[in-house]
């Protein structure tokens, strides 16, 4: 089996760009805010997307990533929890068409993620720390 080295000499993202970007997407006014402080990893995002999109377990719309335990120069703990959407994510169009919240954003059970526009959410990000957004 090659090595990571291996694998990625040769590896011209330039090219890999231009071969497979879609350059007729369009941007997209809305995003996920997700305030990253309190979410729990309880996974229901998770789980309500697998359901929602069908997919099969080991896929994901939207997953949950973790950084830690880990001791930082200050001397402090860190363990936090990230949820992510993935390519498979479509934002649930259909959903949200209908006047509907996104499944990872009605499922969260901590309640620490929130759909709308980006100027909105950007407003909102910028009251705290430890909050990302995501465009979709």
């Amino acid at each position: 089996m090659p090595t990571a080295e291996e694998m990625n000499r040769g590896f011209d993202a330039v090219r890999y760009w231009a071969d497979f970007k879609d350059y007729n997407a369009t941007g997209s006014d809305k995003g996920l805010l997700i305030d990253y402080e309190f979410c729990t990893e309880c996974h229901s995002c998770e789980v309500a997307c697998q359901m929602h999109l069908g997919l099969e377990p080991e896929n994901w719309g939207i997953k949950v990533l973790e950084y830690g335990p880990v001791k930082n120069i200050k001397g402090e703990w860190e363990w936090t929890y990230v949820p992510m959407p993935t390519d498979l994510c479509d934002g649930c169009a259909e959903r949200v068409e209908q006047g509907r919240l996104p499944m990872c954003v009605h499922h969260c059970q901590a309640g620490v993620m929130f759909y709308g526009p980006l100027d909105e959410l950007a407003k909102k990000a910028a009251e705290k720390s430890k909050m990302v957004l995501y465009t979709l």
